[in-house]
């Protein structure tokens, strides 16, 4: 895999900073899904793995743990305000400096990083206009790494490989 792998808040604050310069409200559900979407994508097409988190099979689709919790607090409310001037801290996935934990740092990909941000834009034009509900049932669907993976009341991981083979498998019948 090249290029660099970030963590999961990384890649989430870049999709809320899409969905409010497309005027986009994203709630919790709706961001596990277009991070976890954005992954596989990101996987087949650039053959790497845009963060490290581990993805799991929960109730309502894959689910990166650490992200669930930073944005639990919302429920089924919007994260984002859907309008740029109002990006705060108190709407982003925060990082801690090792060094100076007083300080807390929104997270980001790096700018020059331009290959995965054009494709992080492209996977969100594709699916940003679905809603939270019609992406847990792509997510569901038979045959997918959530299908394989769920067991009830049970978090299993899902593999990564998986993600990306299912891609593969996903675009190369398209």
């Amino acid at each position: 895999m090249r290029g660099k792998t970030y963590r999961a808040e990384c890649i989430v604050n870049h999709i809320l900073d899409l969905g409010d310069v497309n005027h986009i409200k994203i709630d919790p559900l709706k961001l596990q899904k277009l991070l976890y979407i954005s992954f596989g994508c990101c996987s087949y097409f650039m053959d790497r793995e845009i963060f490290s988190d581990k993805i799991e099979a929960w109730k309502y689709g894959p689910v990166v743990p650490s992200i669930y919790y930073e944005f639990q607090r919302f429920g089924k409310k919007s994260i984002n305000t859907g309008k740029k001037s109002n990006t705060t801290a108190k709407n982003r996935a925060l990082i801690f400096d090792f060094f100076d934990d007083e300080k807390p740092l929104i997270a980001s990909i790096n700018p020059s990083d331009e290959e995965l941000s054009l494709y992080l834009g492209y996977i969100f034009e594709g699916y940003k206009n679905l809603t939270s509900p019609q992406l847990v049932s792509l997510t569901h669907e038979k045959g997918t790494p959530w299908d394989n993976h769920y067991v009830r009341s049970k978090n299993v991981e899902i593999p990564k490989l998986e993600i990306k083979e299912y891609y593969r498998k996903f675009f190369s019948s398209k």
